[in-house]
């Protein structure tokens, strides 16, 4: 192990912690994380070989941190393979020893977080697939205010996101439907079941448009509802291509 001159050029320090600086002590959990099994097949191990390549720009930008923040880190993620070359993230604290000028040797500690991180990207596929949905989606709580709309629900209403949050759905009511059909839909997903059904609404700036909607309840662990989903689909065009049908059959 090397000691690294802290005066030279960040990628040059970044580059030499690479080649230089090997892995001195571990314990069993750290061995284990990555898939080693004996102490001699790991201690020796270069910062390159645990890092996975000096090209990783994510584990380059946490030693990129690691120097920047006077040669310690806090909760900083990196991507590295395990022993078969599985991918597995890690959250690493550590701090730096400085010696006359030299970092001389690192103290830290890892966690696996690959689960989590796993989870975290399935969450983010989920709500990419949400926010870029072609349909319109809406939760509300118990009461019916609306807690979220992606952006397909202001790109047919007019609202815009902020205009939305924390009102309640009759917003769009163009009162065309009486009040027997909202108890109904209320009755129907406050006992947990879903509705389905269309509504003639109405647009910030007055328009009428038709949706199709489905409305469900979201139970929590313990089967109480907490939340209401409503995904709805504009069938305007829909709609008038059947009026226009019909208009032109009585015409016959």
């Amino acid at each position: 192990n090397e000691p690294m001159p802290i005066n030279l050029p960040m990628e040059e320090q970044i580059d030499f912690m690479y080649e230089h600086m090997i892995l001195a002590e571990c314990n069993q959990a750290f061995m284990q994380m990555y898939g080693y099994t004996h102490l001699a097949e790991v201690i020796g191990k270069s910062q390159l070989e645990l890092h996975g390549g000096s090209e990783n720009p994510e584990n380059r930008k946490a030693l990129r941190d690691f120097i920047t923040a006077g040669f310690r880190t806090e909760n900083i993620e990196t991507t590295e393979p395990d022993l078969l070359g599985n991918t597995k993230y890690f959250s690493n604290n550590s701090v730096g020893i400085i010696e006359n000028g030299y970092l001389v040797r690192t103290w830290g500690t890892q966690t696996d977080i690959t689960e989590r991180k796993a989870t975290e990207i399935e969450l983010i596929k989920f709500l990419k697939a949400v926010e870029q949905s072609p349909v319109s989606i809406m939760i509300t709580n118990m009461e019916g205010a609306i807690e979220y709309a992606n952006p397909k629900v202001s790109e047919i209403t007019g609202y815009q996101k902020e205009e939305l949050i924390g009102k309640n759905p009759r917003i769009f009511n163009s009162r065309e439907q009486d009040s027997l059909f909202y108890d109904h839909l209320w009755n129907t997903i406050s006992s947990g079941k879903d509705w389905t059904g269309e509504f003639h609404n109405k647009k910030k700036n007055g328009e009428l448009f038709w949706e199709h909607a489905s409305i469900s309840p979201i139970l929590n662990e313990k089967g109480e509802i907490t939340h209401y989903l409503a995904f709805k689909e504009d069938i305007t065009k829909r709609k008038q291509a059947e009026k226009a049908l019909k208009e032109s059959m009585l015409n016959l």
